[in-house]
C-alpha cells in the first residue's frame, strides 16, 4: 500500500491511504495524480512506518535531510 500525508501551507494536513491493489497493472512503478484544494508544503511517504520500507530517506518532499551524530573517540 501507499500511505501519503499531505501537510499543508495552512498547517492541516490529510492522510491518504492507496490500497496494494494499485500495483496490478504495473509492478514496477505507478503513478496517481492528486488534485487538492490547498497549497501543499509537504509530502511524507508512509509517516507512521508502517511499511517495509529499507529507505525512509526518500520519503520526503521537499527532500529532508537526516541528522546522523558520529561520536569521535
Amino acid at each position: 500500500p501507499l500511505i501519503l500525508r499531505f501537510d499543508y501551507v495552512d498547517n492541516s494536513s490529510e492522510l491518504v491511504r492507496i490500497p496494494a491493489e494499485i500495483w496490478m497493472k504495473n509492478q514496477e512503478m505507478v503513478s496517481k495524480l492528486f488534485v487538492l484544494d490547498k497549497e501543499v508544503k509537504s509530502i511524507v511517504l508512509d509517516p507512521y512506518i508502517e511499511t517495509a520500507d529499507v529507505d525512509t530517506e526518500n520519503n520526503y518532499w521537499p527532500r529532508k535531510t537526516e541528522k546522523i551524530y558520529m561520536q569521535i573517540r
